[in-house]
């Protein structure tokens, strides 16, 4: 092989594969050792150089000179070392130049697929560790293909998958169509590096956000938190380092620019922008925008939160499905149990009444009440949850009082547990029968506009009817007056003809009559 092919594949091999030059250039030393090997043995006194300037290569055998050879490969007699230009003693070495011309075919397909296979491997560790490093970034690709398993995507410089769980389910993915995508997960498999994509993360909403606002780009408006139910709803947390700059203003852009175009790349998916504060109270409620919170109340003990809503605006606060208090949860990490203002009254009695019950028991004494509701425990149901340990904690309550509490506030729990049920049966109830006088008034006027509409049914068939037989007796009183006529033509035929025939009989005598008085005449002339 000369010089300069050898030099230019290198290049090539470099740029087109993006590997290290030094890398290549050893990879093709091993390539060829392992194909020198293939006819020249083990190959421990095999050497192989590559003058990468000039590009030639150099295979270089050194073996033993002895009296007696036991192995060809690494040994050889005085006799044939002199042949091959020795001139030493016995004990030295020979090394000698070995031509790629005499490795072989076969040796020379070996180093041919030990060097694509090494340089191939070499590029599918370059790729792992390039998107390895790129997880939790967005990528552009083309649609290659669209199967059940998911779509394939091409990177470029390899394949991703993005299966169907990661995949917007409002939307059509089109084979040939240009797509951006976030890095889920790369994995190693046996046909090289396998690259996760996804459409549906939480953090692939964070991500078009840094696109489309410079605020949240230079890190001047931070998003804190995101909920997502992907395809539907989202709802962002933002908040901004800057008094000056509005968070939500800045995201949402003027007449909605900003979060339009986020809008647009998640196919229609809605997107609430909120404004994230430490104060959690004042968080969850606006989390729970558009509906309107009265009160919120923190859970002492952390990790839940009790909101009223206005009675009118509460199947909005719930939202479709439960969608909005959902996304609410998520988004501030908080257990919310929304009620209505009718409800939380409802309620507030029920915990009065729980409290109550629990006072009248014998060893718990209004004191130790009002110490129990400083403490965070605003019913019997709180407390029955709670451990011996909490209510330990609370200053003087021994642990015999707090097992007594304990078991009270149990009893007392489910007692009004019973008394829920069986109002909310009731209620339920009274909903049904609701219902059914609702379905039955529902039903009747269904029939009345059945009849209505069967009686005017009823008087346009009866009009149609009229309409035909009038139309019949037209047809008969014209039949018969073509009848009448046909008739009297007839009559007048016949008489017509005779009155032709008369005047002809009398004619044709007096026409021979005259004939024959005229005759004789002449003669007698």
């Amino acid at each position: 092989m000369a010089g300069f092919d050898v030099t230019d594949a290198l290049s090539q091999i470099i740029s087109l594969r993006g590997l290290d030059r030094e890398f290549v250039v050893e990879t093709l030393k091993e390539s060829i050792l392992a194909g020198v090997r293939k006819k020249y043995g083990k190959g421990e006194n095999l050497e192989v150089n590559v003058d990468e300037s000039t590009g030639e290569i150099t295979v270089k055998r050194t073996r033993k000179v002895v009296e007696e050879v036991e192995d060809e490969d690494l040994e050889l007699d005085l006799e044939k070392a002199k042949s091959l230009g020795y001139d030493g003693e016995m004990g030295g070495e020979l090394v000698e130049d070995i031509p790629l011309e005499d490795f072989g075919r076969s040796a020379i397909m070996v180093a041919k697929q030990i060097m694509f296979q090494r340089v191939r491997e070499a590029e599918r560790e370059k790729v792992y560790i390039g998107f390895s490093e790129r997880i939790g970034e967005i990528v552009t690709g083309t649609v290659q293909q669209v199967d059940k398993r998911g779509v394939i995507v091409n990177l470029g410089r390899t394949e991703a998958i993005m299966p169907l769980r990661e995949q917007i389910y409002t939307e059509r993915i089109r084979q040939g169509q240009t797509i951006r995508a976030y890095i889920l997960d790369v994995r190693r498999t046996s046909k090289g590096p396998q690259v996760i994509l996804s459409r549906t993360h939480p953090d692939f909403l964070k991500k078009l956000f840094h696109f489309e606002v410079p605020e949240v780009y230079e890190g001047v408006v931070q998003i804190k938190s995101v909920a997502r139910e992907s395809g539907d709803r989202s709802k962002i947390a933002v908040y901004s380092k800057d008094d000056k700059i509005d968070p939500v203003g800045a995201c949402v852009g003027v007449k909605g620019s900003r979060v339009q175009a986020v809008v647009r790349e998640l196919n229609g998916e809605k997107i609430d922008v909120v404004q994230w504060s430490s104060e959690m109270s004042l968080f969850v409620g606006r989390s729970l925008s558009p509906a309107k919170v009265m009160k919120c109340v923190l859970s002492e003990r952390g990790g839940s939160a009790r909101v009223v809503i206005v009675d009118d605006q509460y199947s909005l606060a719930i939202g479709r499905g439960g969608q909005n208090a959902r996304l609410a949860a998520k988004l501030t990490g908080l257990k919310i149990d929304i009620l209505s203002e009718s409800q939380y009254r409802e309620q507030l009695d029920r915990d009065k009444e729980s409290l109550a019950m629990l006072a009248k028991t014998r060893g718990v004494s209004a004191k130790m009440i009002d110490r129990l509701i400083l403490a965070g425990f605003s019913s019997a149901a709180d407390i029955a949850k709670s451990s011996e340990k909490e209510i330990t904690s609370i200053k003087g309550i021994g642990k015999k009082t707090a097992a007594k509490i304990l078991e009270d506030a149990q009893e007392i729990d489910e007692e009004m547990k019973r008394k829920a049920e069986e109002a909310a049966r009731k209620e339920a109830e009274a909903r049904l029968a609701e219902r059914k006088v609702a379905l039955e008034a529902k039903k009747q006027e269904e029939e009345e506009e059945k009849r209505a509409k069967e009686g005017e049914q009823a008087e346009e068939t009866e009009e149609e009817e009229e309409e035909q037989e009038e139309e019949e007796v037209e047809k008969e009183q014209k039949e018969e007056g073509a009848e009448e006529t046909e008739e009297v033509e007839e009559e007048e035929s016949p008489s017509t003809a005779e009155g032709n025939e008369v005047e002809s009989e009398e004619e044709k005598p007096i026409e021979t009559g005259e004939t024959s008085e005229e005759k004789p005449v002449e003669s007698g002339e």
